[in-house]
């Protein structure tokens, strides 16, 4: 069975999107006859239950099964491959047939209005062979519904109005006028307890993240509630009954927001992909963007799919948290790229914790396994160089990472992407210049404080073992320098240490003191049993 994201991700990619539905989808497909002892049912004739009930045993699937969904896909791409074609209408309509449909709901989209009539008319002749009738047809586009019988057209669809209605696809809002996402949200009058609270927030079905910085709130009041150990039935107290009924009076700004949910790749070669990343005390999130550069216009940047999470109830630091927004937005990518029939440029990731990015891009020291194990999963979807340091005010997964009611720029990405490549390459030039020189006056005006020479007549601490050092190197690059522990030294003749031995992520180099700065001393970790 197709993954409902993908079919979502490929209904965005073409300008004219249809959408149908096959009728009684379980009803059309048979059970063999050695399990259909597993849907016996018993009847009682005009419902007189005195009566003595006759047995009975169903012959399709039933609908509320659970094996239904999955046997009846089976069952249409089974369709599929039995009626494959050469010709490439056909071989669109047999990959609409596998890759369009999440159980009975079809959803495609066509780079043409004559291609999208041919689809519609070949898909329905298709599954007919296979017992199924494709009904409720909807589209973006007037001429593709007109080609189609009125009786096989979505009710909502009007023959003597031009404007197109607002439909449910995949639990998603999409109004074919104006071809967007939209976003209805009725909550549900519910007692304000625990109970409450989570019946609400379990109630907003939003796959592609659209309002995820606006849950965001509900959600995280809903961990505040539970980490207080508020029972199920348990009214809120005055300030989280004053929150939640804030966030219930502002469910209807999202009445106000749209997508569109056309990302034109089909009318370009150029393609890059944004993801960016953040975390906070109350959560964390990534979102992705697409940056088209259509021939001769200026480039556009497209929402994709964002997701925001709160954090665990266990106290987790900032950094740490900021790295499993890493880890959410390379897996974002790589959800993105497979589900995608189309080529990406490139992926460029953005953070605004230069942690993370150190993380990401060290190669010798090594990390708790906490660390270890979500760097290793960033670096199997991406590349050290794929990341970027973006400042938090341009960083619209901040919004997503501590919740907002108005929905900026969660939606619309930060300006710098609407301008033009060159833009970003000087930005980032000019980023590398500055840290340039902040590391050459580093070097010249700290770091020979951290290695002040007294003169010999003043009693001075010698470097002792289990000392943390920074080790100097001139010919390496800035900010790879690599840091160790001192874990054997070498005596002049004066009883002062003129060289040690210092263990690093790649194994033991021998240095004189001059190269070393010294960062922890090793005295203190003995005091309290750390070395």
């Amino acid at each position: 069975m197709n993954d409902l994201l993908g079919v979502l991700i490929r209904f965005r990619q073409r300008k004219v999107a249809i959408v149908a539905d096959i009728e009684a989808m379980f009803h059309q497909v048979r059970m063999i006859d050695s399990d259909r002892d597993v849907l016996r049912f018993l009847w009682w004739e005009n419902g007189n239950l005195d009566a003595q009930p006759k047995e009975y045993r169903m012959c399709v699937h039933l609908f509320g099964a659970t094996s239904s969904p999955c046997c009846s896909s089976k069952a249409l791409k089974q369709t599929a491959d039995d009626n494959e074609k050469q010709n490439e209408v056909g071989k669109m309509a047999i990959e609409t047939i596998r890759t369009g449909f999440y159980v009975d709901d079809c959803l495609s989209s066509v780079e043409s209005i004559d291609v999208a009539k041919h689809l519609v008319q070949r898909l329905s002749g298709i599954l007919s062979e296979g017992g199924f009738r494709l009904t409720k047809w909807l589209s973006n586009n007037r001429d593709v519904l007109d080609s189609i019988d009125e009786s096989e057209r979505a009710p909502s669809v009007s023959l003597f109005l031009d404007e197109l209605p607002t439909e449910r696809t995949l639990g998603v809002c999409w109004d074919a006028g104006s071809d967007s996402f939209t976003f209805q949200l009725t909550p549900k009058d519910k007692p304000m307890t625990r109970r409450g609270l989570l019946s609400v927030t379990s109630s907003v079905f939003d796959p592609l993240g659209i309002a995820a910085p606006f849950v965001l709130l509900a959600r995280s009041l809903l961990q505040e509630v539970c980490r207080r150990g508020a029972d199920w039935d348990q009214p809120l107290t005055e300030d989280e009954k004053k929150t939640w009924t804030q966030w219930l009076d502002r469910t209807s700004i999202l009445s106000q927001v749209s997508v569109p949910r056309w990302v034109k790749l089909d009318i370009t070669t150029a393609v890059q992909m944004h993801i960016f990343c953040d975390a906070s005390e109350k959560g964390y999130a990534a979102v992705a963007y697409f940056r088209i550069e259509p021939d001769g216009k200026k480039p556009t940047v497209e929402f994709i799919i964002g997701r925001a999470r709160v954090t665990p109830l266990k106290l987790v630091t900032i950094p740490r948290l900021e790295l499993m927004a890493a880890v959410l937005a390379a897996t974002l990518d790589s959800t993105i790229r497979r589900e995608l029939s189309y080529s990406i440029n490139e992926t460029v990731y953005w953070s605004d914790s230069m942690i993370v990015l150190s993380y990401i891009r060290n190669e010798n020291r090594r990390y708790k396994t906490f660390v270890a194990n979500r760097v290793s999963k960033i670096l199997s979807e991406s590349s050290k160089h794929q990341w970027r340091h973006v400042p938090t005010k341009e960083n619209p997964a901040d919004e997503g990472s501590r919740g907002t009611y108005e929905l900026g720029k969660w939606l619309t990405g930060p300006d710098f992407l609407y301008k033009d490549e060159a833009y970003g390459k000087r930005r980032w030039r000019q980023v590398q210049y500055l840290a340039n020189i902040f590391w050459t006056r580093w070097k010249k005006e700290y770091l020979p404080l951290l290695q002040k020479r007294h003169k010999w007549t003043t009693p001075r601490q010698n470097v002792e073992v289990c000392d943390i050092v920074l080790l100097v190197d001139e010919t390496m690059p800035r900010g790879r320098w690599p840091m160790g522990k001192v874990i054997s030294v070498y005596k002049g003749k004066d009883g002062k240490v003129r060289s040690v031995d210092v263990k690093i992520a790649g194994g033991v180099l021998k240095r004189p003191i001059a190269k070393l700065c010294i960062i922890y001393r090793g005295s203190i970790a003995k005091d309290v049993n750390h070395c």
